[in-house]
This record gives structure tokens, C-alpha cells and sequence, in this order.
């Protein structure tokens, strides 16, 4: 039951679902391939809930799809960011399959 009450006090804290919005808006406009709005959504959803994993590696999945359409420097440095966004992930949480799997395409974007 402990478990219970504290999924209900989350749920309830003012910013989650400010979050979780901003986390849907990232989510459709990735789809669309729309990555720099899908980029400011995630960061808005980051700046609510600070440390969330899921929000990280959905950022770092967005900056190494804006890196595949970009050129030159800006590619890297796109592929550079996500690295960092995905390595925060993993110490946030290091069981998250999605953040190892974006860490491992931001790696081998920058070899």
C-alpha cells in the first residue's frame, strides 16, 4: 500500500502534469520530424522533472535524428549533445535499456 501512496503523491505534484504534456508535444513532433520542437518540449518536460530518464534519452534521441539532417560541424555537434544527454540517462539510470542504446548510436555517430 506504501508503494500506492507514494505513485499518488507523484501524480499529484503541480508539475507532473506540465510534464508529461510537454513529454506528449516531444513525442509528436519527433514523429513528424519536426526535432528542434521535439527538442524544446523535451527540455521544458526536463526542466519540471530534472534527472528523468526517460526525458534524457528522448533527448538524445532527438538530437542524433537532427544530427542525421544536418552537415558538417553541425552534425557532430549534434551527435555531441546527445552523447551528454545520454550518459545522464545512464547515471540517472543505469537499467534503462534506452539510454544505453542512445549512448551507443551517439558513440558511433562520432567515431
Amino acid at each position: 500500500m506504501g508503494k500506492y501512496r507514494l505513485l499518488i503523491l507523484v501524480l499529484a505534484l503541480p508539475g507532473f502534469d506540465r510534464a508529461a504534456g510537454q513529454m506528449a508535444t516531444g513525442d509528436s513532433a519527433y514523429a513528424a520530424m519536426k526535432y528542434d520542437d521535439a527538442i524544446a518540449a523535451y527540455d521544458t518536460a526536463l526542466a519540471v522533472a530534472p534527472g528523468d530518464a526517460t526525458t534524457l534519452w528522448r533527448i538524445a534521441r532527438a538530437h542524433i535524428a537532427s544530427g542525421e539532417i544536418k552537415e558538417g560541424d553541425d552534425k557532430e555537434q549534434q551527435y555531441r549533445i546527445a552523447r551528454e544527454f545520454a550518459e545522464r540517462c545512464v547515471r540517472e539510470d543505469y537499467t534503462n535499456a534506452n539510454g544505453h542504446a542512445w549512448l551507443a548510436a551517439a558513440l558511433g555517430n562520432i567515431a
